[in-house]
Formats: C-alpha cells, structure tokens, sequence
C-alpha cells in the first residue's frame, strides 16, 4: 500500500494521462478511470475526480466522450443522490443529448447500469425523461438498444416501487403504466424491422411483470397484431419467448395466434427458424392438452420431420419423449409411434432413418441429464403399496421378455456391426446448437425416470418404462430387423445403434430389478395377482401383433411428405454406398471413414465403406416371444405371428432397386445444402 504522499502523486500522475495531447493515451487512461473510481477515498472523488469527469465529456473526440458514460456510472455508484444531483447529474444529461450518435449508443446500452447507480428517486424524475429522448432518438440502432433494454428497465423500476410499497396491494408501478408502456407501443409502430426485432427479442418476458390482467390488456393485443408483420425476426422472437407469456395466461388465449404465427415460419426459408420451432412446440407441449396438439401442432410437427434439411430433421425427435410424457403412452401408441415407424418404408434412406432417431430418443433422450447413479425405479424403492408393486411386476414380466428376445440369433450378428471403434455416431450437439441451450433452460427434465404423477395416474396410463418395453417388444425390433438388412451402409450401421441401445436399456433395468427391495415389492402382489398380470402383458402384445398385421396388409405410407419431390431428391447423399444386396447376405463394414467437414454443413456425414467380411444376417421373420416365466404365452404369440407379412424381404428388395436406379438416373452425387 501507498503513503498519502505517494498517492497523491499517482492522483496526479493519472490526471497528467487524462490530459495529454494524444487522444490514443486519454482513451487508454479513460479505459481505467472507473477501475481507479471503484478504490479512491470519497473526499478525493468530488475534489479531484469530478473535475475529470466533466473535462473527459467535453472531450473533442467521441471515442474518448462515450468513455465518460462508464465513469459516470462508476462515480454515481460511490457518491449519495443529493451529491450524484449536485456534480455529476448535469454531466449525465449531456452524455444523454450528445451530438454524436457514438455517444448516445453508448449511453443507451449503459442505460440500465446508469438506472440502478443513481437510484430510483432520481431515475424516475430524471432518467426515464432521458430513456424517453432515447426511444425517440433519429438513429435507428439507438432505438434498437434501448428496446433491448426496455424490459429490464422496467424490471429494476418496479423492484425499487415494490420495496418502497409499504403495505397494500402489490400493482404495476406507475410510472411503467403511464410513461412506459406509450413508449412500447412507439417502437412496435417503428418503421425499422430491426427496431421491432430488438423489442419482440425481449417484450414477451415483460409478461410475468404486467400479470395476468396487464398482460392480456396491453401484451396479447401486440402479439397478435404482429401476424400482420412482414418480418420472420419478429415472429420468431415472439415464437421462441411464447414459453414466458404461456405461464401467465395459458394457451387458450394465443390459440389462434400461435397456430398462425408457426404456420407462416414453418414456411419459411431460413433453416434455422424452423428447428428453433421444435423449441417452441417442447414449450406448447408442457402447457396444452393432447387434443389441442393433435389439432393445430401435430401437422407442423410432422412437417418438420420431413424438411428438406438434415439439421431439422436430426433435431425434431428430441422432443418426441417429452411430448410422451406429457402426452402418454396411450396418445404415443396410437398415433404418434405409428408414423415415426412408417418412416421406415420410406424410398429415401436419410428418411428411413427418421425411425431410429425416434426410437433412439424414446430410450435415452438426449434432453434428460443422466450421470452413474441414473435409475428407472429409484422412486418406488420406499413404496409399499399396490400400485407400485403392480408398476415393478409389469416392468420385470416385460424385461424378461425382452432379455430372451434380445437372445436371438439375428441380434447377435447385427450388434457385431458397431464392434468397429471407428463407426462414427454423430453428436446432437453439432446440429441443435442453441436450440438445445433453449432446451435445456426449462430446467431438468425427468422423462425415463418413474415420477410420483406417473404413479398416481397409473389407473389409467401406465408409466414410461412399462410403454417403453412394451413398444420395444411389439413394433421397435421388427423394424430395427428389416433396417439392418437396409442396402444403404448408413442405415444398416444406426439400425446396430440402436439395437445397442436397447441392449444397454435392457441391461440397466436387469441390474436395478435384482435388488433385494424389488423383490420385496413383488411379493406385496400375491400370486393369483402376477399370473393376471402376466396374462395381461401377453393379451397386450397379443393384440399388438394382430394390428400390427392388419397395418402390414395396406400402404405403410401413412405420411405425406410436405416436400416436392425434388427437395426430397436434393437430400439424397449419393456418395453414400448403396450396394444392393440381397437380405440374407450383406456385406458388412468394419471400418468407416468420416467426412468431418460435413458436420459443420449439417449434412448427414457419408461413410466411405471398405468391404472386409460378409456376414450372414437371418431373414426377417415374427419375432416369437418366450420366456421360461411366460411359458404359456409362446404358442399364442408363435401362432398369431405366422400371419406375419411374407412380403416384407421382397419389399425391400423393390426399394433397393428403386435406389439403385435412382443412383443411375441421377449420374452423379447430390449432397444436401440448407436453405442459409
């Protein structure tokens, strides 16, 4: 530390900088007044500090005034409101009104530092005067800033006038009401879409401020005037904030104006605006019932399944395991699971694989933050009752069920397939970017895991996991079978994939049911109680199997695509290998060398292929569910699954020939490029 002495001749060392002719030393030496402000006794503020200040804004280069703005908030945070009204005040004010633009921006984007350092007495009297100048300022990116701020502005307003309120009912600061709210309005009718796009960016958090009344009396009447608006910025911004006002009011108030507002985006050419969509849908969903979306939302969310680029495409599963959750099981299996499956018939193989991302978020989604210590059944540990010991009993008669399936010969040839170190299993992180921030900013979300709620509706849905197993054993392997024999390279490696997770899924829910507490639970059921319930698994994918023929018999193209044929055209990779083999013998790859530099395009990265061994892959045929537990359940389900298609080997055979001349008609490689 220095003497006295030795600090008044850094003082005065500092004021020779501030002084010297070269502007490029009074900038440097401006940069660090603030750092000095924050450390200096206050008896040396007024003295000597103030008198730099003013001289700093009346500097001759604006590089140098628009310094100043950072000094005053320094100082005006060290000095009281009767000493910031008598010194600096006049000095503020003249930042404010600067002839130079430069000056003014930088006094807008300060605005609310400058707002909580003076305090509320003097921001309301002379400050929001100053806002006001701002908002109407002739420069457009002035207006553009303090839009942006506008919210926050408004925030630390009404946090000073609630601790101010003694008693009374907690309302809308006045001056927000009276001299704020004109001012919003002044920047939605501006003629600059930037203008507009900086305050849809922020306007719609304001909602948890306004409440309910304020909200639906001042902020609804905007947003949905804004359907009128020519700008895609302006959309998106309300699109991508709807979460905010939707806690507040509900959907039904914004029904017509959402449905309206992602009808014109999922329209729209910038690629990037449409995956941000499946944000807002994660949203809608978590705050509306099953029927709204299937009325208004299922279509768009479709739509985005089949959009021309990949990176929408890679992104829209991530939110099918949240809308299963809100949803159910039931909702899942009726519809939704059955045209992700259709996926798989597709003649386009970067289509077909639409399925196993589906099916690869339904068993580790990618939005649910899992570590060592994740568990499926860690809530039912302390249960005791009925209901649990039912939820226990279903989930071990169905795993064991599958752990037999997974026995098969077929799976243990397909699962060689990923054995290769080098297969390349693409990160969502390279294609969702700050969509998944935008995810992941709602908080934890539980999807695998059994939830109290889950629990207490049991009566009527049952949990994840039991849908879970259930969907695997009567559609998820079928399909996962006819894909591995797929003649692209591509789907036959994520058809392994997924097969590998299933097999990890299986294997983590072995381990957690042969803790001791389960079986425990168990025998809470008594025994007549676990034969219905084993009767009831084996009447269910009984039942399953029977549909699932009946769907086998009819044109599995439940979708249509949303695209022309020749966008469709355009994302075929064709430098992809696409041998055409037939289903019982297929040439296999072990090694797989990825071009890197298409992840940054968001393209789905090619695998040139080196053949190195053949392996011989089953036929499909119905898969026969047995178990040593469910011995009766065997000829039921060997004799309704004979009815199987027989021509699904030949229907594959008639796709690999249709890309083959697909390939030959086309002549060269066409790569997929997003609509930038």
């Amino acid at each position: 530390k220095l003497s006295e002495l030795g600090k008044y001749d850094m003082r005065q060392l500092f004021v020779s900088l501030l002084d010297n002719d070269s502007p490029m030393v009074k900038r440097e030496a401006a940069k660090y007044f603030s750092d000095l402000i924050k450390i200096v006794e206050v008896a040396y503020l007024k003295e000597e500090f103030v008198p730099m200040f003013k001289q700093l804004s009346k500097d001759d280069q604006d590089s140098v005034r628009l310094l100043a703005v950072n000094v005053a908030v320094a100082l005006a945070s060290r000095l009281s409101p009767p000493e910031i009204e008598e010194h600096i005040l006049d000095t503020i004010h003249s930042l404010c009104v600067d002839f130079s633009w430069r000056v003014r921006y930088q006094f807008a984007n300060e605005i609310n530092s400058i707002q909580t350092a003076v305090g509320p007495n003097i921001t309301r009297k002379k400050i929001v005067p100053l806002y006001k100048t701002l908002v109407r300022d002739s420069e457009a990116n002035i207006r553009e800033i303090s839009a942006r701020n506008i919210v926050q502005f408004c925030e630390i307003l009404q946090k000073s006038y609630l601790e101010d309120l003694s008693e009374g009912k907690a309302d809308l600061d006045p001056v927000i009401k009276e001299e704020i709210l004109p001012l919003i309005k002044e920047l939605d009718k501006d003629v600059v879409e930037d203008v507009q796009d900086g305050l849809y960016s922020v306007i719609i958090s304001l909602s948890s401020l306004l409440g309910e009344g304020n909200t639906k009396d001042f902020l609804l009447p905007l947003i949905t005037s804004s359907i009128e608006n020519d700008s895609s910025k302006v959309k998106e911004s309300i699109v991508t904030n709807l979460n905010n006002i939707i806690c507040v009011i509900g959907i039904e108030e914004l029904s017509d104006t959402v449905q309206k507002l992602m009808t014109d985006l999922v329209k729209t050419t910038i690629w990037r605006t449409r995956r941000n969509l499946i944000v807002t849908l994660s949203h809608l969903a978590r705050h509306s019932k099953k029927e709204y979306f299937d009325q208004h939302l299922k279509s768009l969310y479709i739509s985005l399944l089949n959009d021309p680029v990949y990176a929408v495409r890679k992104v829209a599963p991530l939110i099918l395991p949240v809308l299963v959750k809100y949803f159910g099981m039931k909702w899942a299996k009726s519809d939704m699971i059955q045209t992700y499956l259709s996926f798989s018939e597709k003649t386009y193989y970067l289509l077909r694989m639409i399925c196993l991302f589906g099916i690869d978020e339904l068993i580790s989604p990618s939005l649910e933050k899992r570590n060592l210590q994740y568990s499926y059944l860690n809530l039912l540990k302390d249960k005791e009752d009925a209901i649990s010991s039912k939820i226990v009993n279903r989930i071990k008669n169905l795993n064991e069920v599958l752990t037999v399936q997974l026995q098969e010969e077929w799976v243990g040839i397909v699962l060689t397939f990923i054995e290769d170190e080098d297969y390349f299993n693409d990160d969502i992180k390279a294609y969702s970017e700050e969509a998944l921030e935008a995810f992941t900013k709602c908080g934890d979300l539980e999807i695998g895991s059994i939830t109290e709620d889950e629990i207490m509706k049991r009566d009527v849905e049952e949990t994840y996991v039991e849908g879970l197993l259930f969907l695997i054993l009567a559609f998820f392997l079928d399909k996962i079978h006819i894909l591995a024999q797929d003649p692209v390279f591509n789907v036959r490696m994520r058809a392994a994939n997924t097969l590998q997770q299933i097999h990890n899924f299986n294997a983590a829910l072995a381990k957690e049911l042969a803790a001791p507490w389960v079986e425990k639970l168990i025998n809470r059921t008594s025994l007549n109680d676990r034969v219905s319930l084993m009767q009831e698994c084996r009447i269910e994918l009984l039942d399953a199997v029977n549909q699932k023929n009946k769907l086998a018999n009819i044109n599995p193209e439940i979708l249509q695509p949303s695209l022309s044929l020749d966008k469709i055209e355009g994302d075929i990779n064709m430098s992809s290998p696409m041998e055409v083999d037939p289903p019982q013998e297929l040439e296999l790859t072990a090694k797989a060398e990825v071009n890197l530099a298409q992840i940054t395009q968001h393209e789905e990265p090619v695998l040139a292929v080196e053949v190195t061994e053949k392996l011989e892959v089953p036929p499909v045929e119905s898969t026969e569910v047995a178990s040593e537990t469910l011995v009766q359940s065997e000829e039921i389900l060997e004799s309704a699954k004979e009815s199987e298609p027989a021509n699904q080997a030949s229907k594959q055979q008639e796709e690999s020939i249709a890309e083959e001349m697909l390939v030959e008609c086309e002549g060269g490689s066409k790569s997929e490029v997003p609509n930038a």
